[in-house]
């Protein structure tokens, strides 16, 4: 049984019009109150989806763990050259709390999961990211380089990234 409320699909909405408008909340609230139809439509999608996804998930026995989420969370920073201040400052952007970005990536990596065992396709290997690492640091200057162990859930989610689109 799938619920999706009224209240979250409209939290949702308003979230993708203040996406959409940028940091500016009359922007966003405006877009919103000015033709809610598509950002409702849009939100409800996703939580129709999210709620599909962790129903699948718990079928099949997937979960995703907080030190997965510190991987995810620690890769994006690195690609983007974040350090925890601009990464606060990205989220302030968002009008979002670090509790909700993280339960956001958990969802995210949550989804991927569902769609490997979905698809029959197994996860990214260890093998696979480690190669891809050697790869990308051929490429980098080494006193640039960020040791695996920081970088290894960043390239691991863009992988899975690739493998789905």
């Amino acid at each position: 049984c799938i619920l999706v409320t009224w209240t979250a699909i409209r939290a949702d909405a308003t979230r993708l019009a203040g996406t959409a408008a940028g940091s500016q909340p009359e922007q966003w609230l405006d877009a919103l109150n000015a033709d809610p139809a598509p950002w409702l439509a849009c939100a409800e999608d996703a939580l129709v989806r999210r709620a599909i996804v962790r129903h699948e998930a718990a079928r099949l026995h997937l979960a995703v763990t907080p030190e997965e989420v510190d991987r995810a969370i620690d890769g994006i920073m690195q690609r983007n050259g974040w350090d925890s201040e601009a990464l606060a400052d990205e989220l302030e952007q968002r009008h979002q709390t670090l509790d909700e970005y993280r339960a956001e990536t958990a969802a995210t990596l949550l989804e991927y999961k569902v769609v490997a065992v979905s698809l029959d396709r197994p996860d990214v290997t260890e093998d696979e990211v480690r190669a891809e690492y050697v790869r990308l640091a051929a490429d980098l200057d080494p006193d640039c380089l960020v040791p695996f162990e920081v970088a290894r859930e960043g390239i691991r989610t863009r992988m899975l990234q690739d493998r789905f689109e």
